[in-house]
């Protein structure tokens, strides 16, 4: 080892990543270092805890900003913003495909009636809502399950963010699926 080499720990570089923007769970950072996603050097002992070099880590960090990004260049908050949700993105779809589900709700209909009646939405819309939970093919006809991982779920084959404008989980994802179908519907899909 080069004694000029710089290595930092987890939470060092947990934090750096947080200020770039890119993630603020250490669980994260430790499953890219199991991952090789961040190059890092296995600890010996869990006292010891993994260890990265600056340079790794740096090397990661520039994978994760956009190549329209120069080095050094300062970041507006548009920008950071967009890197987060590109690497929040991205862990989205790591976990999925190892099937990590953070949890899942029962979708009941009688929740779907409530929340298109809170909306104000033809009374039809509840049908047109339960099929489309019933078609994503998780759980049984009888009690459909949507399966979550941080702010987000599958529907449709494609990640949908939870509207955050409600109150628990259950809403937060009911009220997106609802959207998600009306999206469907009016583009013609």
């Amino acid at each position: 080892m080069n004694k000029d080499e710089r290595h930092i720990t987890v939470e060092e570089a947990t934090r750096i990543l947080s200020e770039y923007k890119i993630t603020n769970n250490i669980e994260s950072v430790r499953r890219w270092l199991r991952k090789g996603v961040i190059l890092g050097i296995k600890p010996i002992s869990r006292k010891e805890g993994w260890r990265i070099k600056e340079a790794d880590l740096m090397a990661f960090i520039n994978s994760r900003i956009p190549s329209t990004v120069a080095p050094g260049q300062e970041i507006d908050e548009q920008t950071r913003k967009k890197i987060r949700e590109e690497a929040r993105e991205e862990m989205f779809w790591e976990l999925f495909r190892e099937l990590t589900f953070t949890g899942h709700i029962e979708v009941k209909k009688s929740r779907i009636k409530d929340c298109i009646e809170h909306l104000e939405m033809p009374k039809w819309c509840v049908d047109l809502v339960w099929e489309a939970c019933i078609a994503q093919g998780w759980g049984t006809k009888k009690n459909p399950r949507i399966y979550y991982i941080l702010d987000a779920f599958v529907f449709d084959g494609k990640r949908v963010k939870m509207d955050t404008n409600f109150g628990d989980i259950e809403e937060q994802i009911l009220f997106a699926v609802i959207e998600e179908v009306r999206l469907k519907r009016v583009n013609g899909f």
